[in-house]
């Protein structure tokens, strides 16, 4: 079910139905299910359950799910549709979120779960009011580092290997997880080549470790994280990927996912400077007793670390540095 066709097919008749009114189209579902585009062109998805709770529903910045709906709605061709719904609506303008809505919408829906109770709605919907919390979360990462995340799958010989190992390793250390393989992605501004590590990251108990250094610079001309995340998301076959991409980037970027502030950066300098380094050839701090002491962070200067040849598997996806992408 292909419900980003759908609105897109609703919103062309949403200014002939009066304000307050949803134009809707009945999808498929185990029961009467309508997708909806509001007046100002928001998804929304309202089903008919036999059994109404109390319950008060879930409001979120972005994202509402409200119980008893009584409902206003008018199909295409002018018929109106009364009843009492559970109405699941995007309470966002940004296209982003909007396509977020409607493929994880069309992915409950494809279940073809048969739902009771209100409660079973909300149950249903957890993923889609998981995504949307991350959503309204302030932002823990900086624009920078998902920049250079993002511009390695960008840049990938191929992305969608690279994409389907981004933020999968349960430990959360490392950017990118393969097998015993991980890699981690640094990005920094200025001259020199100098990052940010914990010891944790650098540890290769069990597994290899490698760094990937970018090193750009904030320009008007440059190119930003989130158009980055639309150009690899359109490139995109799998829907399971669509949504792994999705899902990452609201998470990292929380409440700035929808920004339309932000910073862009050069892509030929990031090209032409990516190197990669064995997590040994990092310059840390010495530490005689590792099990005694954690969170150890620290600024390390690579400029006089020596780049490995890429044997891994994982840094076979990696674009070779030195080279504009394409």
């Amino acid at each position: 079910m292909n419900l980003p066709i759908v609105f897109a097919r609703l919103s062309q008749y949403r200014d002939k139905v009066e304000g307050g009114t949803y134009v809707v189209e009945r999808v498929r579902a185990a029961q009467d299910t309508y997708l909806a585009s509001s007046a100002d062109g928001r998804p929304a998805v309202f089903v008919a359950v036999a059994s109404v709770s109390d319950g008060p529903g879930i409001r979120l910045r972005n994202l509402e799910l409200r119980h008893g709906m009584r409902g206003d709605l008018r199909t295409a061709d002018g018929h109106s549709i009364s009843g009492i719904f559970t109405l699941v609506e995007c309470l966002s303008h940004d296209t982003r979120l909007h396509r977020a809505f409607l493929e994880l919408t069309a992915e409950v829906l494809s279940r073809d779960l048969s739902w009771q109770t209100t409660d079973d709605i909300e149950q249903s919907f957890a993923s889609l009011m998981e995504l949307f919390k991350a959503a309204s979360n302030p932002s823990s990462a900086s624009w920078l580092g998902t920049w250079g995340e993002l511009f390695l799958i960008h840049s990938s010989k191929e992305p969608e290997r690279l994409l389907s190992c981004w933020h999968t390793d349960p430990l959360k250390l490392h950017d990118y997880a393969l097998g015993s393989e991980r890699l981690e992605c640094k990005t920094t501004v200025g001259r020199v080549r100098a990052h940010e590590f914990s010891l944790a990251q650098l540890a290769e108990e069990e597994r290899t470790v490698y760094v990937a250094s970018i090193v750009t610079h904030e320009t008007v001309g440059g190119i930003s994280a989130l158009q980055l995340y639309d150009e690899i998301r359109s490139g995109l076959r799998s829907q399971d990927l669509r949504l792994h991409l999705d899902d990452v980037v609201t998470k990292v970027l929380g409440s700035e996912f929808d920004s339309h502030g932000a910073p862009r950066y050069d892509l030929l300098e990031a090209s032409q400077s990516l190197k990669v380094y064995a997590a040994s050839s990092i310059p840390a701090p010495v530490n005689p007793a590792p099990n005694l002491v954690e969170g150890v962070r620290f600024r390390s200067n690579l400029s006089e670390s020596p780049e490995i040849r890429r044997h891994g598997i994982i840094l076979k996806y990696l674009a070779e540095g030195g080279h504009a992408s394409a």
